[in-house]
Order: C-alpha cells, then structure tokens, then sequence
C-alpha cells in the first residue's frame, strides 16, 4: 500500500517487565480471616456430612457457619474470591507450635454435589481457606482424661472423629 510502518519504542521511563505476581494471600490475613469466622459460627451437635458419614450421634459440639462469608484478595493482578456457605462444617486448624493460634480453616459444605463431572459428584465439597498453611497445621480433638498418654494421628476429619470415638484418645487430624 505503500506506507512504511515505523517500530515505536516504548519510553524510556517505563518498564520492560511485568510486575511479580501476588500469588499468595498473606498468612496473617488467612489468620484473621479464620478467626473472624470461627468467632461467627454456632455450635451444633451435627451436620449434614456427619450424617451420611454415620458420625452424626457423637454428643460432640461442632462448629457450623451462621451465615455466608467470602474472602476476597487480589492474586495474580485478578480478584479472587472464595464462598463458606451459611451451614457449613467449620474445622479450625491451629499452628502446631502454638495449639491455641487458629491459622486457617477448613470447611465442608452443608450441599451435595450433583454437578456432572465433578470430582465431588455425590459427595459434599471439602476445601481449605486459601493458602492455610496445612504443613504446620492440625485439627485437635481432645480425648478423655484417663486416655492422655494415648494419641491418635490421622488424615481427615471424618477419620479422625472415628478414631476418637473408637478410642477416646486425642486425636490429631
């Protein structure tokens, strides 16, 4: 066509780079966060995962979430947000080396999930808080008095919950 196309250089004052990505919520807000919720939930004797899990008559508080919460946090230049829905299962996961810090949470939600080719299919969704630090953190369930030498260590709630009702030992999950 007959016009020549001219390379524009970008000024000199801007950088060339992209800026780091914020790929990791600060632990400390994951911190806050969890306590914020956990501050919020009710006690309750069941659930429905407890239910179909066979675990629902163990006389045991739980923690249940009164109402919806979500976390909202810039990861990656986008918004990032997580929902708890209101009725979800609420396990607090405590920092190994202080026992009565809460670090983070997980959360098990009140519904079934019938979403076709979904991992949950059938089951209720399980997930953590964004970025709780898991290698440093346990749930605790507090054993009997006279079964205090004993210790259970396990993996999942639901296991650990079973363990403990077999045993009565303190059971960390």
């Amino acid at each position: 066509n007959g016009l020549a196309r001219k390379r524009v250089q970008p000024p000199a004052n801007k950088p060339q780079s992209a800026p780091p990505k914020d790929d990791k919520i600060p632990r400390q807000k994951v911190a806050e966060y969890s306590r914020a919720v956990v501050k919020q939930c009710k006690n309750a004797s069941t659930h429905q995962y407890l239910k179909v899990k066979g675990l629902d008559n163990t006389n045991l508080p739980f923690l249940v979430s009164k109402k919806e919460h979500e976390l909202t946090h810039i990861l990656n230049g986008k918004p990032y947000e997580q929902k708890i829905f209101a009725k979800s299962l609420i396990i607090p996961i405590y920092d190994l080396n202080d026992i009565n810090s809460i670090i983070g949470l997980q959360f098990i939600s009140p519904f079934i999930n019938y979403q076709e080719g979904s991992k949950w299919y059938g089951k209720h969704p399980k997930s953590y808080v964004k970025n709780t630090p898991l290698k440093d953190g346990v749930h605790i369930i507090k054993g009997d008095e006279d079964e205090s030498e004993r210790i259970a260590i396990v993996e999942g709630f639901a296991t650990g919950l079973s363990v403990f009702l077999a045993t009565r030992y303190t059971t960390v999950v």
